[in-house]
C-alpha cells in the first residue's frame, strides 16, 4: 500500500493543478508596466502555483522571489502574503522545512494585520502541514483546528473541508481509524468540489485498508475513480486506479490485479507519470508470476526495470539542479553582503569628512592662537577616537562577513551529509527491488527449464539468459554492499531486526547486549517499523554522545504492552536541561511515542550513564 499513499499524498499536497495557462500571454501581463501592480502580481503568483510549483521548484522560487520584491516595493500587503505562501511551498519541496515553515508564519502574520480571515485559514493549514511533516500531530491538529474555526466563521466550505481531511488524516496517522472517518465524512458532507470530493474518497478508502476491511476500502477507491472520470482528472484517476490494483493485490486477486493495471498505464501514459508506469509495471510483472505466464510477467519486469532507471536519472538531474541553484543562491548572498558593506563605509567616511570640514571652519573661526590649540588638541584627540571606533566598526563587519560565510558554507555541507544519507536509504531500497526482482527472475527461468527440460529447443540460450540474471545480480551485490538496510523487519520481526543491529553496530569499543521476554508473537508491521526506527535513533545516540563501552537493549511483552528499557555505562548527561533533549533528537522521539499512545522517561546523570524506558501498548 506503500506507493499508494505516496501518490495521494503528492495529489493533496498543494490542491487539484491541472489546469493549462498560457505562460506567454501572463508574462506579457507581468511585463506590461501600464497594467494595474496588483494584476501583475496575482498573474505571475498563479503562473507559479499552476504551472511551475509541482514540476520544477527552483523556479518557482525564482519566480516567487521576484513577486515578494516586487509585492514589498509597491506594498501590495496580500499579494506579498500570496507570494511568502509560494516561496513557503516551492522551499518546502526543495527540502528546507525550517524556511517555509518561516515564510508560512510571515504570511499568516500579514493576514492577520490586514484582517484577511480567508488568507489566514489557509497559512494555518500550511503551518500545520509542516508539523505534520515533522511528526508534531499535536502541534499540527492545534493549527487545523484554528482554520476550521475561522472557515466556519467565514462560511467558507472549501478550505472548511481542507481543515476537516487533514484533521482526519492525523487521527489515521494515530490509529485512531472511527475518528479519522467521521472528519472525512463530514469533509464529504460540505465538500462541493468534485477534486476534494474524489481526494476525499482516496483517503477513505485508506482507512478501511489500514483496517483490512478490503471491500469497503474498494468501495470509495472506485468512488474516487468514477468522479475522477467525470471530471476528467486524470491525476486523480491513475491515483486511484493505483490503489485499487494494489487492494486487489493485497488479496491476491491477479486477475482483477491485471484488468486495473492496464487501466492504469492508459491513463499513466497520458500524463506522462513514470513512477505511476513502473508501480503498474510491477503489479502485472507480479500478477503474471503467480499466474506462470512466464513471457508476460519478464516482460514487464524489464519494463519496470527501464523505466526506474529513467527516475533515478531525472532524480540526478533534480539534485545536479539543486546543487547549483543553492550554490548561486549562496553566491547573491555573498555579493549582497560586500555590497552593503561597502555601502556603509562609505557613508562613515563622507561623515568623517564632513566632520572634518566642519572642524576647520571652527579653526579659521577662532581667531586667536590659543582657542587654534585649544581646538586642534579637541580635535586631534576626538579624531583618534573615531578612528578607533571606525576601526572598532570595520572589525565587527568584518566578522559577521566571516560568520556568514561560515554558516553558509555549513548549510552546504548539511545539506550535501542529508544527500548522501538519502542515496544510502535509496540504495537499501534498490537492493530489496532490484536485485529481488534479479533472482525472482532467475528463478522463473530455472522453472521454466525443470517443467519443459524434454521439450525446449533453446536451452542453451535460456541458460546464457539465467546465468546473466545471476551475474547481474552478483554484480548489483558487490556495488551495494555498504549499503544499509533495514528490510529485515518486515520479513523477520522486530526481535530479529533488533539483533542484526546490535550485531551490526557493535564495535571493539563498544558491545550492545539484546534480551527479550515474551516477546513470542509478532505485532503490526507499522508498529514494529516505527519502534525499530526509534530505537535505532536512540543507539545511534549512544554511539555519538555517550562514549559507553556496553549497552544492553531490553524487550518485555507483558499483556497487551511492550516495554522497552536502554541503558548504558557512558558519561550521562542532565535529563533535567531541555537543550540537551533536543540537542540528541530525544523531544522529537518523545512527540513519537506519545503518538503511539506511549509513555517515555528518562534517568541520566552526568558521569552516570543513561537509562531509557518506554512503555507502548500494541
Amino acid at each position: 500500500m506503500k506507493r499508494g499513499l505516496i501518490y495521494i499524498m503528492l495529489i493533496i499536497s498543494f490542491g487539484n493543478i491541472n489546469a493549462q495557462t498560457k505562460k506567454d500571454s501572463v508574462f506579457i501581463i507581468w511585463n506590461d508596466i501600464t497594467k494595474p501592480d496588483t494584476t501583475r502580481a496575482i498573474a505571475l503568483n498563479n503562473l507559479i502555483i499552476t504551472d511551475y510549483l509541482n514540476r520544477n521548484s527552483d523556479s518557482a522560487y525564482i519566480l516567487a522571489k521576484q513577486v515578494y520584491d516586487f509585492t514589498l516595493k509597491k506594498d501590495l500587503k496580500r499579494e506579498h502574503a500570496d507570494a511568502l505562501t509560494s516561496l513557503g511551498n516551492s522551499t518546502m519541496l526543495m527540502g528546507n522545512i525550517p524556511e517555509a515553515l518561516e515564510y508560512f508564519k510571515q504570511s499568516l502574520t500579514i493576514h492577520e494585520k490586514i484582517k484577511n480571515k480567508k488568507g489566514k485559514a489557509v497559512a494555518l493549514i500550511n503551518i500545520g502541514r509542516v508539523y505534520r511533516m515533522r511528526w508534531d500531530f499535536t502541534t499540527a491538529l492545534s493549527y487545523y483546528e484554528q482554520s476550521l474555526k475561522i472557515s466556519k466563521e467565514i462560511n467558507d466550505k472549501y478550505n472548511q473541508s481542507r481543515a476537516l481531511t487533514n484533521i482526519g488524516n492525523i487521527y489515521n496517522e494515530k490509529y485512531k481509524f472511527d475518528k479519522a472517518l467521521d472528519y472525512y465524512l463530514r469533509s464529504l458532507e460540505i465538500d462541493e468540489d468534485k477534486s476534494g470530493r474524489a481526494i476525499t474518497f482516496l483517503n477513505i478508502g485508506n482507512n478501511y485498508t489500514k483496517r483490512k476491511d478490503y471491500t469497503k476500502a474498494l468501495i470509495y477507491f472506485k468512488e474516487s475513480l468514477i468522479t475522477g472520470e467525470s471530471i476528467k482528472d486524470y491525476n486523480i484517476q491513475s491515483g486511484a486506479l493505483l490503489m485499487i490494483a494494489q487492494n486487489y493485490l493485497d488479496q491476491k486477486n491477479y486477475t482483477e490485479v491485471i484488468n486495473y493495471s492496464k487501466k492504469g498505464i492508459k491513463v499513466a501514459n497520458r500524463i506522462g507519470n513514470i513512477y505511476l508506469l513502473s508501480s503498474f509495471n510491477d503489479y502485472l510483472y507480479i500478477a503474471y508470476k503467480s499466474k506462470d505466464k512466464i513471457g508476460l510477467s519478464l516482460y514487464h519486469y524489464e519494463n519496470s526495470n527501464n523505466l526506474k532507471d529513467s527516475l533515478n536519472v531525472i532524480e540526478t538531474e533534480k539534485k545536479l539542479q539543486q546543487i547549483k541553484f543553492d550554490k548561486r543562491r549562496v553566491k547573491d548572498s555573498i555579493v549582497q553582503v560586500e555590497k552593503d558593506l561597502k555601502l556603509k563605509l562609505n557613508h562613515q567616511k563622507e561623515i568623517f569628512q564632513k566632520k572634518q570640514e566642519n572642524i576647520i571652519i571652527t579653526l579659521v573661526l577662532g581667531g586667536s592662537l590659543l582657542g587654534f590649540l585649544i581646538i586642534a588638541f579637541m580635535v586631534r584627540k576626538n579624531n583618534k577616537r573615531k578612528r578607533q571606533i571606525i576601526e572598532k566598526e570595520r572589525v565587527i563587519e568584518k566578522q559577521k562577513l566571516e560568520k556568514l560565510l561560515k554558516d553558509q558554507e555549513l548549510n552546504t555541507i548539511n545539506a550535501m551529509i542529508e544527500g548522501q544519507e538519502k542515496e544510502r536509504q535509496r540504495l537499501a531500497n534498490e537492493l530489496h527491488d532490484s536485485v529481488g526482482a534479479t533472482l525472482s527472475a532467475a528463478r522463473l527461468q530455472f522453472e521454466h527449464l525443470q517443467k519443459h527440460v524434454d521439450t525446449l529447443k533453446n536451452k542453451d540460450e535460456l541458460f546464457t539468459k539465467t546465468s546473466k540474471l545471476l551475474e547481474e545480480a552478483y554484480q548489483e551485490i558487490r556495488s551495494m554492499a555498504h549499503a544499509k538496510n533495514s528490510g529485515v523487519i518486515a520479513k523477520f520481526g522486530l526481535l530479529p531486526a533488533i539483533e542484526k543491529l546490535a550485531k551490526n553496530i557493535s564495535v571493539s569499543k563498544l558491545n550492545i547486549k539484546v534480551e527479550d521476554f515474551g516477546l513470542n508473537e509478532r505485532i503490526d508491521n507499522t508498529l514494529e517499523i516505527t519502534i525499530f526506527r526509534i530505537i535505532q535513533e536512540l543507539v545511534t545516540n549512544i554511539i555519538k554522545h555517550s562514549k559507553a563501552t556496553q549497552a544492553s537493549i531490553s524487550l518485555t511483552q507483558y499483556n497487551n504492552n511492550l516495554n522497552i528499557i536502554i541503558e548504558d555505562n557512558g558519561v550521562g548527561f542532565d535529563s533535567k536541561n531541555n537543550s540537551n533533549k533536543d540537542g540528541m533528537g530525544l523531544s522529537s522521539i518523545e512527540k513519537r511515542i506519545e503518538n503511539l499512545e506511549g509513555n517515555f522517561e528518562i534517568d541520566s546523570t552526568s558521569g552516570k550513564g543513561t537509562n531509557i524506558l518506554i512503555d507502548i501498548p500494541i
